[in-house]
């Protein structure tokens, strides 16, 4: 992915997130700021998606995570 997002606040990012969700939600459905907030909703989906499946190329930090092991589930603090 891209260097720059070494340092980000996954945390900080999850919660931001939720924002703009509650925010979509009071927007008419179809309307160009629903469309528009939907839009980095899903960006910021795909990031934390990425940032999650390659832990090794990313410094994940502030997020709790589950982590499906063949045998067990455990959760883990990057």
């Amino acid at each position: 992915m891209f260097e720059s997002l070494n340092g980000v606040d996954w945390g900080l990012l999850h919660r931001q997130k939720l924002t703009l969700l509650k925010l979509r939600q009071r927007q008419p459905e179809g309307s160009a700021e629903a469309v528009a907030l939907s839009g980095v909703i899903h960006l910021l989906d795909t990031l934390q998606d990425d940032a999650l499946t390659r832990p090794h190329s990313l410094i994940v930090k502030n997020l709790e995570v589950n982590v499906i092991c063949p045998r067990e589930a455990v959760v883990q603090r990057w």
